[in-house]
């Protein structure tokens, strides 16, 4: 899966809404488009010929020691598979995965997926499962997971190997192969170096369970999940649709679109996003926290923007009235697309950043100036040990319901949500410095006090 990046900067004629909007601010947009260079795959025929010999020994072994769950005699339905990324707890996206390529249809040369498109490269026998925003970053940070798409027992597991390949060029890849409970054998693979499951082979695995994180190992341009089945000897796609050549029916117990336009996350940033060249880290410039008159830029990220498609945009002032609004058509289709706007505030408080696409509506909270105001503020309100080492308690007249952690850069790192009330948060795992609580109660008044980790 090799990255090829565009970048665009342009000003639109853009209609604002609302008598007492704003006209609506420059827009800037980056579009990002993965492709494979032909001749090129996330696993070489020898590499492939070996792995399936281990595999092979493996289920051998496991037959052998009577540890094998799988009974070819009594051969269950098909097990429907769930979606094997997930977005890791408190990362605040909508979503943090697109499809780039699916499993090539077309014998020889040409390019043909299930669905009689061309959303694939010549050869490719899995499908790649890419992270948006923030590759690199998201792997760094560990907040894309590779998870089981059924139940089953893990046959094979291979790590160790370098996870920031930014080449088709060779490499072992870091991969488990589970063996799902109808038989078919699942292939999850670049996964980071040290990220997989502590079970071992032979182990037992239940759907959606942790199995790695996604990465860029072997033969890989960026971090994504190439995951491939087999049916005994039999390459399956999970797919159905009428290219489909190898299976007639759908593996997916809810099988997506074959392109699936999504608002990836609503962010918003004190300067635009950084994007270096491949494997450094991406620079977010998150913030979600904002002194009176400071910029704010706002961004959408989206998969799979179609041509002609429209994304309404809004930004909502704290006290409910329209700041701008605006739509914006795409004049192109785009695997990954970012679109950012540099924004005047004009009021302290709670503001609310949203964009509707594609049938859905995303709502990002960002907040100007003052946090509290007297008469919303909890009374009688305590946090301590400050400073501390680990755990820090709370006390109010209030129960607290919601707590919001954020750093010294403005960016909400850890949100926790109880009804039944919060009496403590852990800092163990936070590096040294200065954060902020921000406590909301039931009552919705709210409080923000600083304190010290040591």
């Amino acid at each position: 899966m090799k990255i090829k990046k565009f970048y665009f900067i342009t000003t639109l004629l853009i209609s604002s809404l609302g008598l007492q909007a704003q006209s609506p601010p420059e827009t800037h947009f980056q579009s990002f488009d993965y492709r494979v260079d032909e001749g090129y795959q996330c696993v070489t025929e020898e590499q492939r010929l070996l792995i399936i010999e281990k595999i092979n020994n493996n289920i051998q072994m496991l037959k052998d020691e009577g540890r094998l769950l799988y009974d070819e005699a009594s051969k269950p339905e098909l097990a429907a598979f769930g979606w094997p990324v997930k977005m890791a707890e408190g990362v605040g996206y909508n979503q943090i995965w697109g499809i780039s390529n699916f499993v090539d249809h077309q014998a020889g040369s040409g390019l043909l997926d299930y669905y009689c498109g061309a959303k694939t490269y010549n050869g490719h026998k899995g499908t790649d499962i890419y992270l948006w925003p923030f590759y690199w970053y998201a792997m760094d940070y560990l907040q894309a997971e590779n998870v089981a798409a059924a139940d089953g027992q893990i046959i094979l597991k291979s790590d160790g190997n370098d996870d920031r390949s930014c080449v088709m060029g060779g490499g072992e890849w870091n991969a488990i192969y589970l063996q799902h409970t109808d038989g078919s054998i699942g292939w999850y693979g670049h996964m980071k170096k040290g990220s997989l499951t502590t079970k071992n082979v032979g182990d037992t695995v239940s759907k959606g369970e942790f199995l790695g994180v996604v990465g860029s190992s072997g033969n890989s341009t960026g971090p994504h999940l190439h995951f491939e089945v087999y049916d005994g000897s039999s390459l399956i796609d999970p797919f159905q649709g009428s290219c489909n050549s190898l299976n007639t029916e759908s593996w997916w117990e809810d099988q997506l679109e074959h392109d699936n336009p999504s608002i990836n996350a609503l962010l918003t940033h004190f300067a635009p996003p950084v994007f270096p060249e491949c494997p450094q880290q991406e620079i977010p410039n998150i913030k979600d926290y904002f002194e009176t008159g400071e910029l704010v830029y706002i961004a959408v990220y989206l998969t799979d923007q179609m041509l002609n498609s429209t994304m309404n945009l809004k930004v909502i002032r704290p006290d409910g009235s329209t700041h701008n609004q605006w739509d914006v058509t795409s004049s192109e289709t785009y695997y990954l697309s970012l679109w950012y706007w540099p924004l005047e505030t004009t009021m302290d408080g709670n503001w609310k950043w949203q964009v509707t696409y594609n049938g859905k509506t995303v709502t990002h909270d960002f907040y100007v100036g003052q946090l509290n105001t007297d008469e919303n503020e909890i009374k009688e309100f305590k946090v301590f040990p400050n400073p501390t080492t680990d755990l820090v308690q709370i006390e109010s007249a209030e129960k607290v319901t919601e707590i919001q952690l954020i750093n010294s850069q403005g960016k909400v790192i850890r949100q926790i949500s109880d009804m039944n009330g919060i009496k403590s948060i852990s800092l163990r795992t936070l590096p040294s410095g200065v954060y902020i609580i921000k406590a909301t109660d039931i009552h919705r008044k709210n409080s923000v006090t600083k304190i010290i980790k040591k």
